[in-house]
């Protein structure tokens, strides 16, 4: 709805997609539960916590590119003339917005998440002695 709305075209969601879902979420942050964020902890005898400054500064410069490279590409389809397009093939139904459940609810597993992993991090070391 949000490219419906922007007129932004439907060729460029993919981008947007694979920005957030692959790339400074999945390898950058810190904490992050990923596998190759936590297969290295065990030859380099880290955490998954480890090195918070240089994943968080490669975090930004990630989304940096990203969202400029994605805003370069907008600009130029719309200086072309492209827009969402007038094909409604198969595009979502209208959703009801009148009955939605609290926006919290959404974050709370990222949340709960995150904080497992730091605490179990901490506390599992210390429960077998390592």
């Amino acid at each position: 709805e949000l490219y419906r709305q922007s007129n932004i075209p439907k060729r460029l969601m993919p981008g947007a997609i694979a920005l957030g879902a692959f790339s400074f979420t999945m390898d950058s942050l810190p904490g992050t539960p990923q596998i190759q964020n936590i297969i290295p902890t065990t030859f380099f005898k880290t955490t998954a916590w480890a090195a918070p400054g240089l994943g968080i500064a490669g975090s930004l410069f990630i989304i940096v590119v990203g969202l400029s490279f994605l805003e370069w590409r907008r600009r130029s389809a719309m200086a072309k003339g492209e827009g969402y397009g007038t094909s409604l093939l198969n595009e979502p139904e209208k959703m009801e917005t009148d009955k939605l459940p609290n926006p919290l609810l959404a974050i709370a597993p990222l949340v709960l998440v995150g904080v497992a992993n730091f605490v179990l991090t901490r506390m599992i070391p210390a429960w077998y002695g390592a």
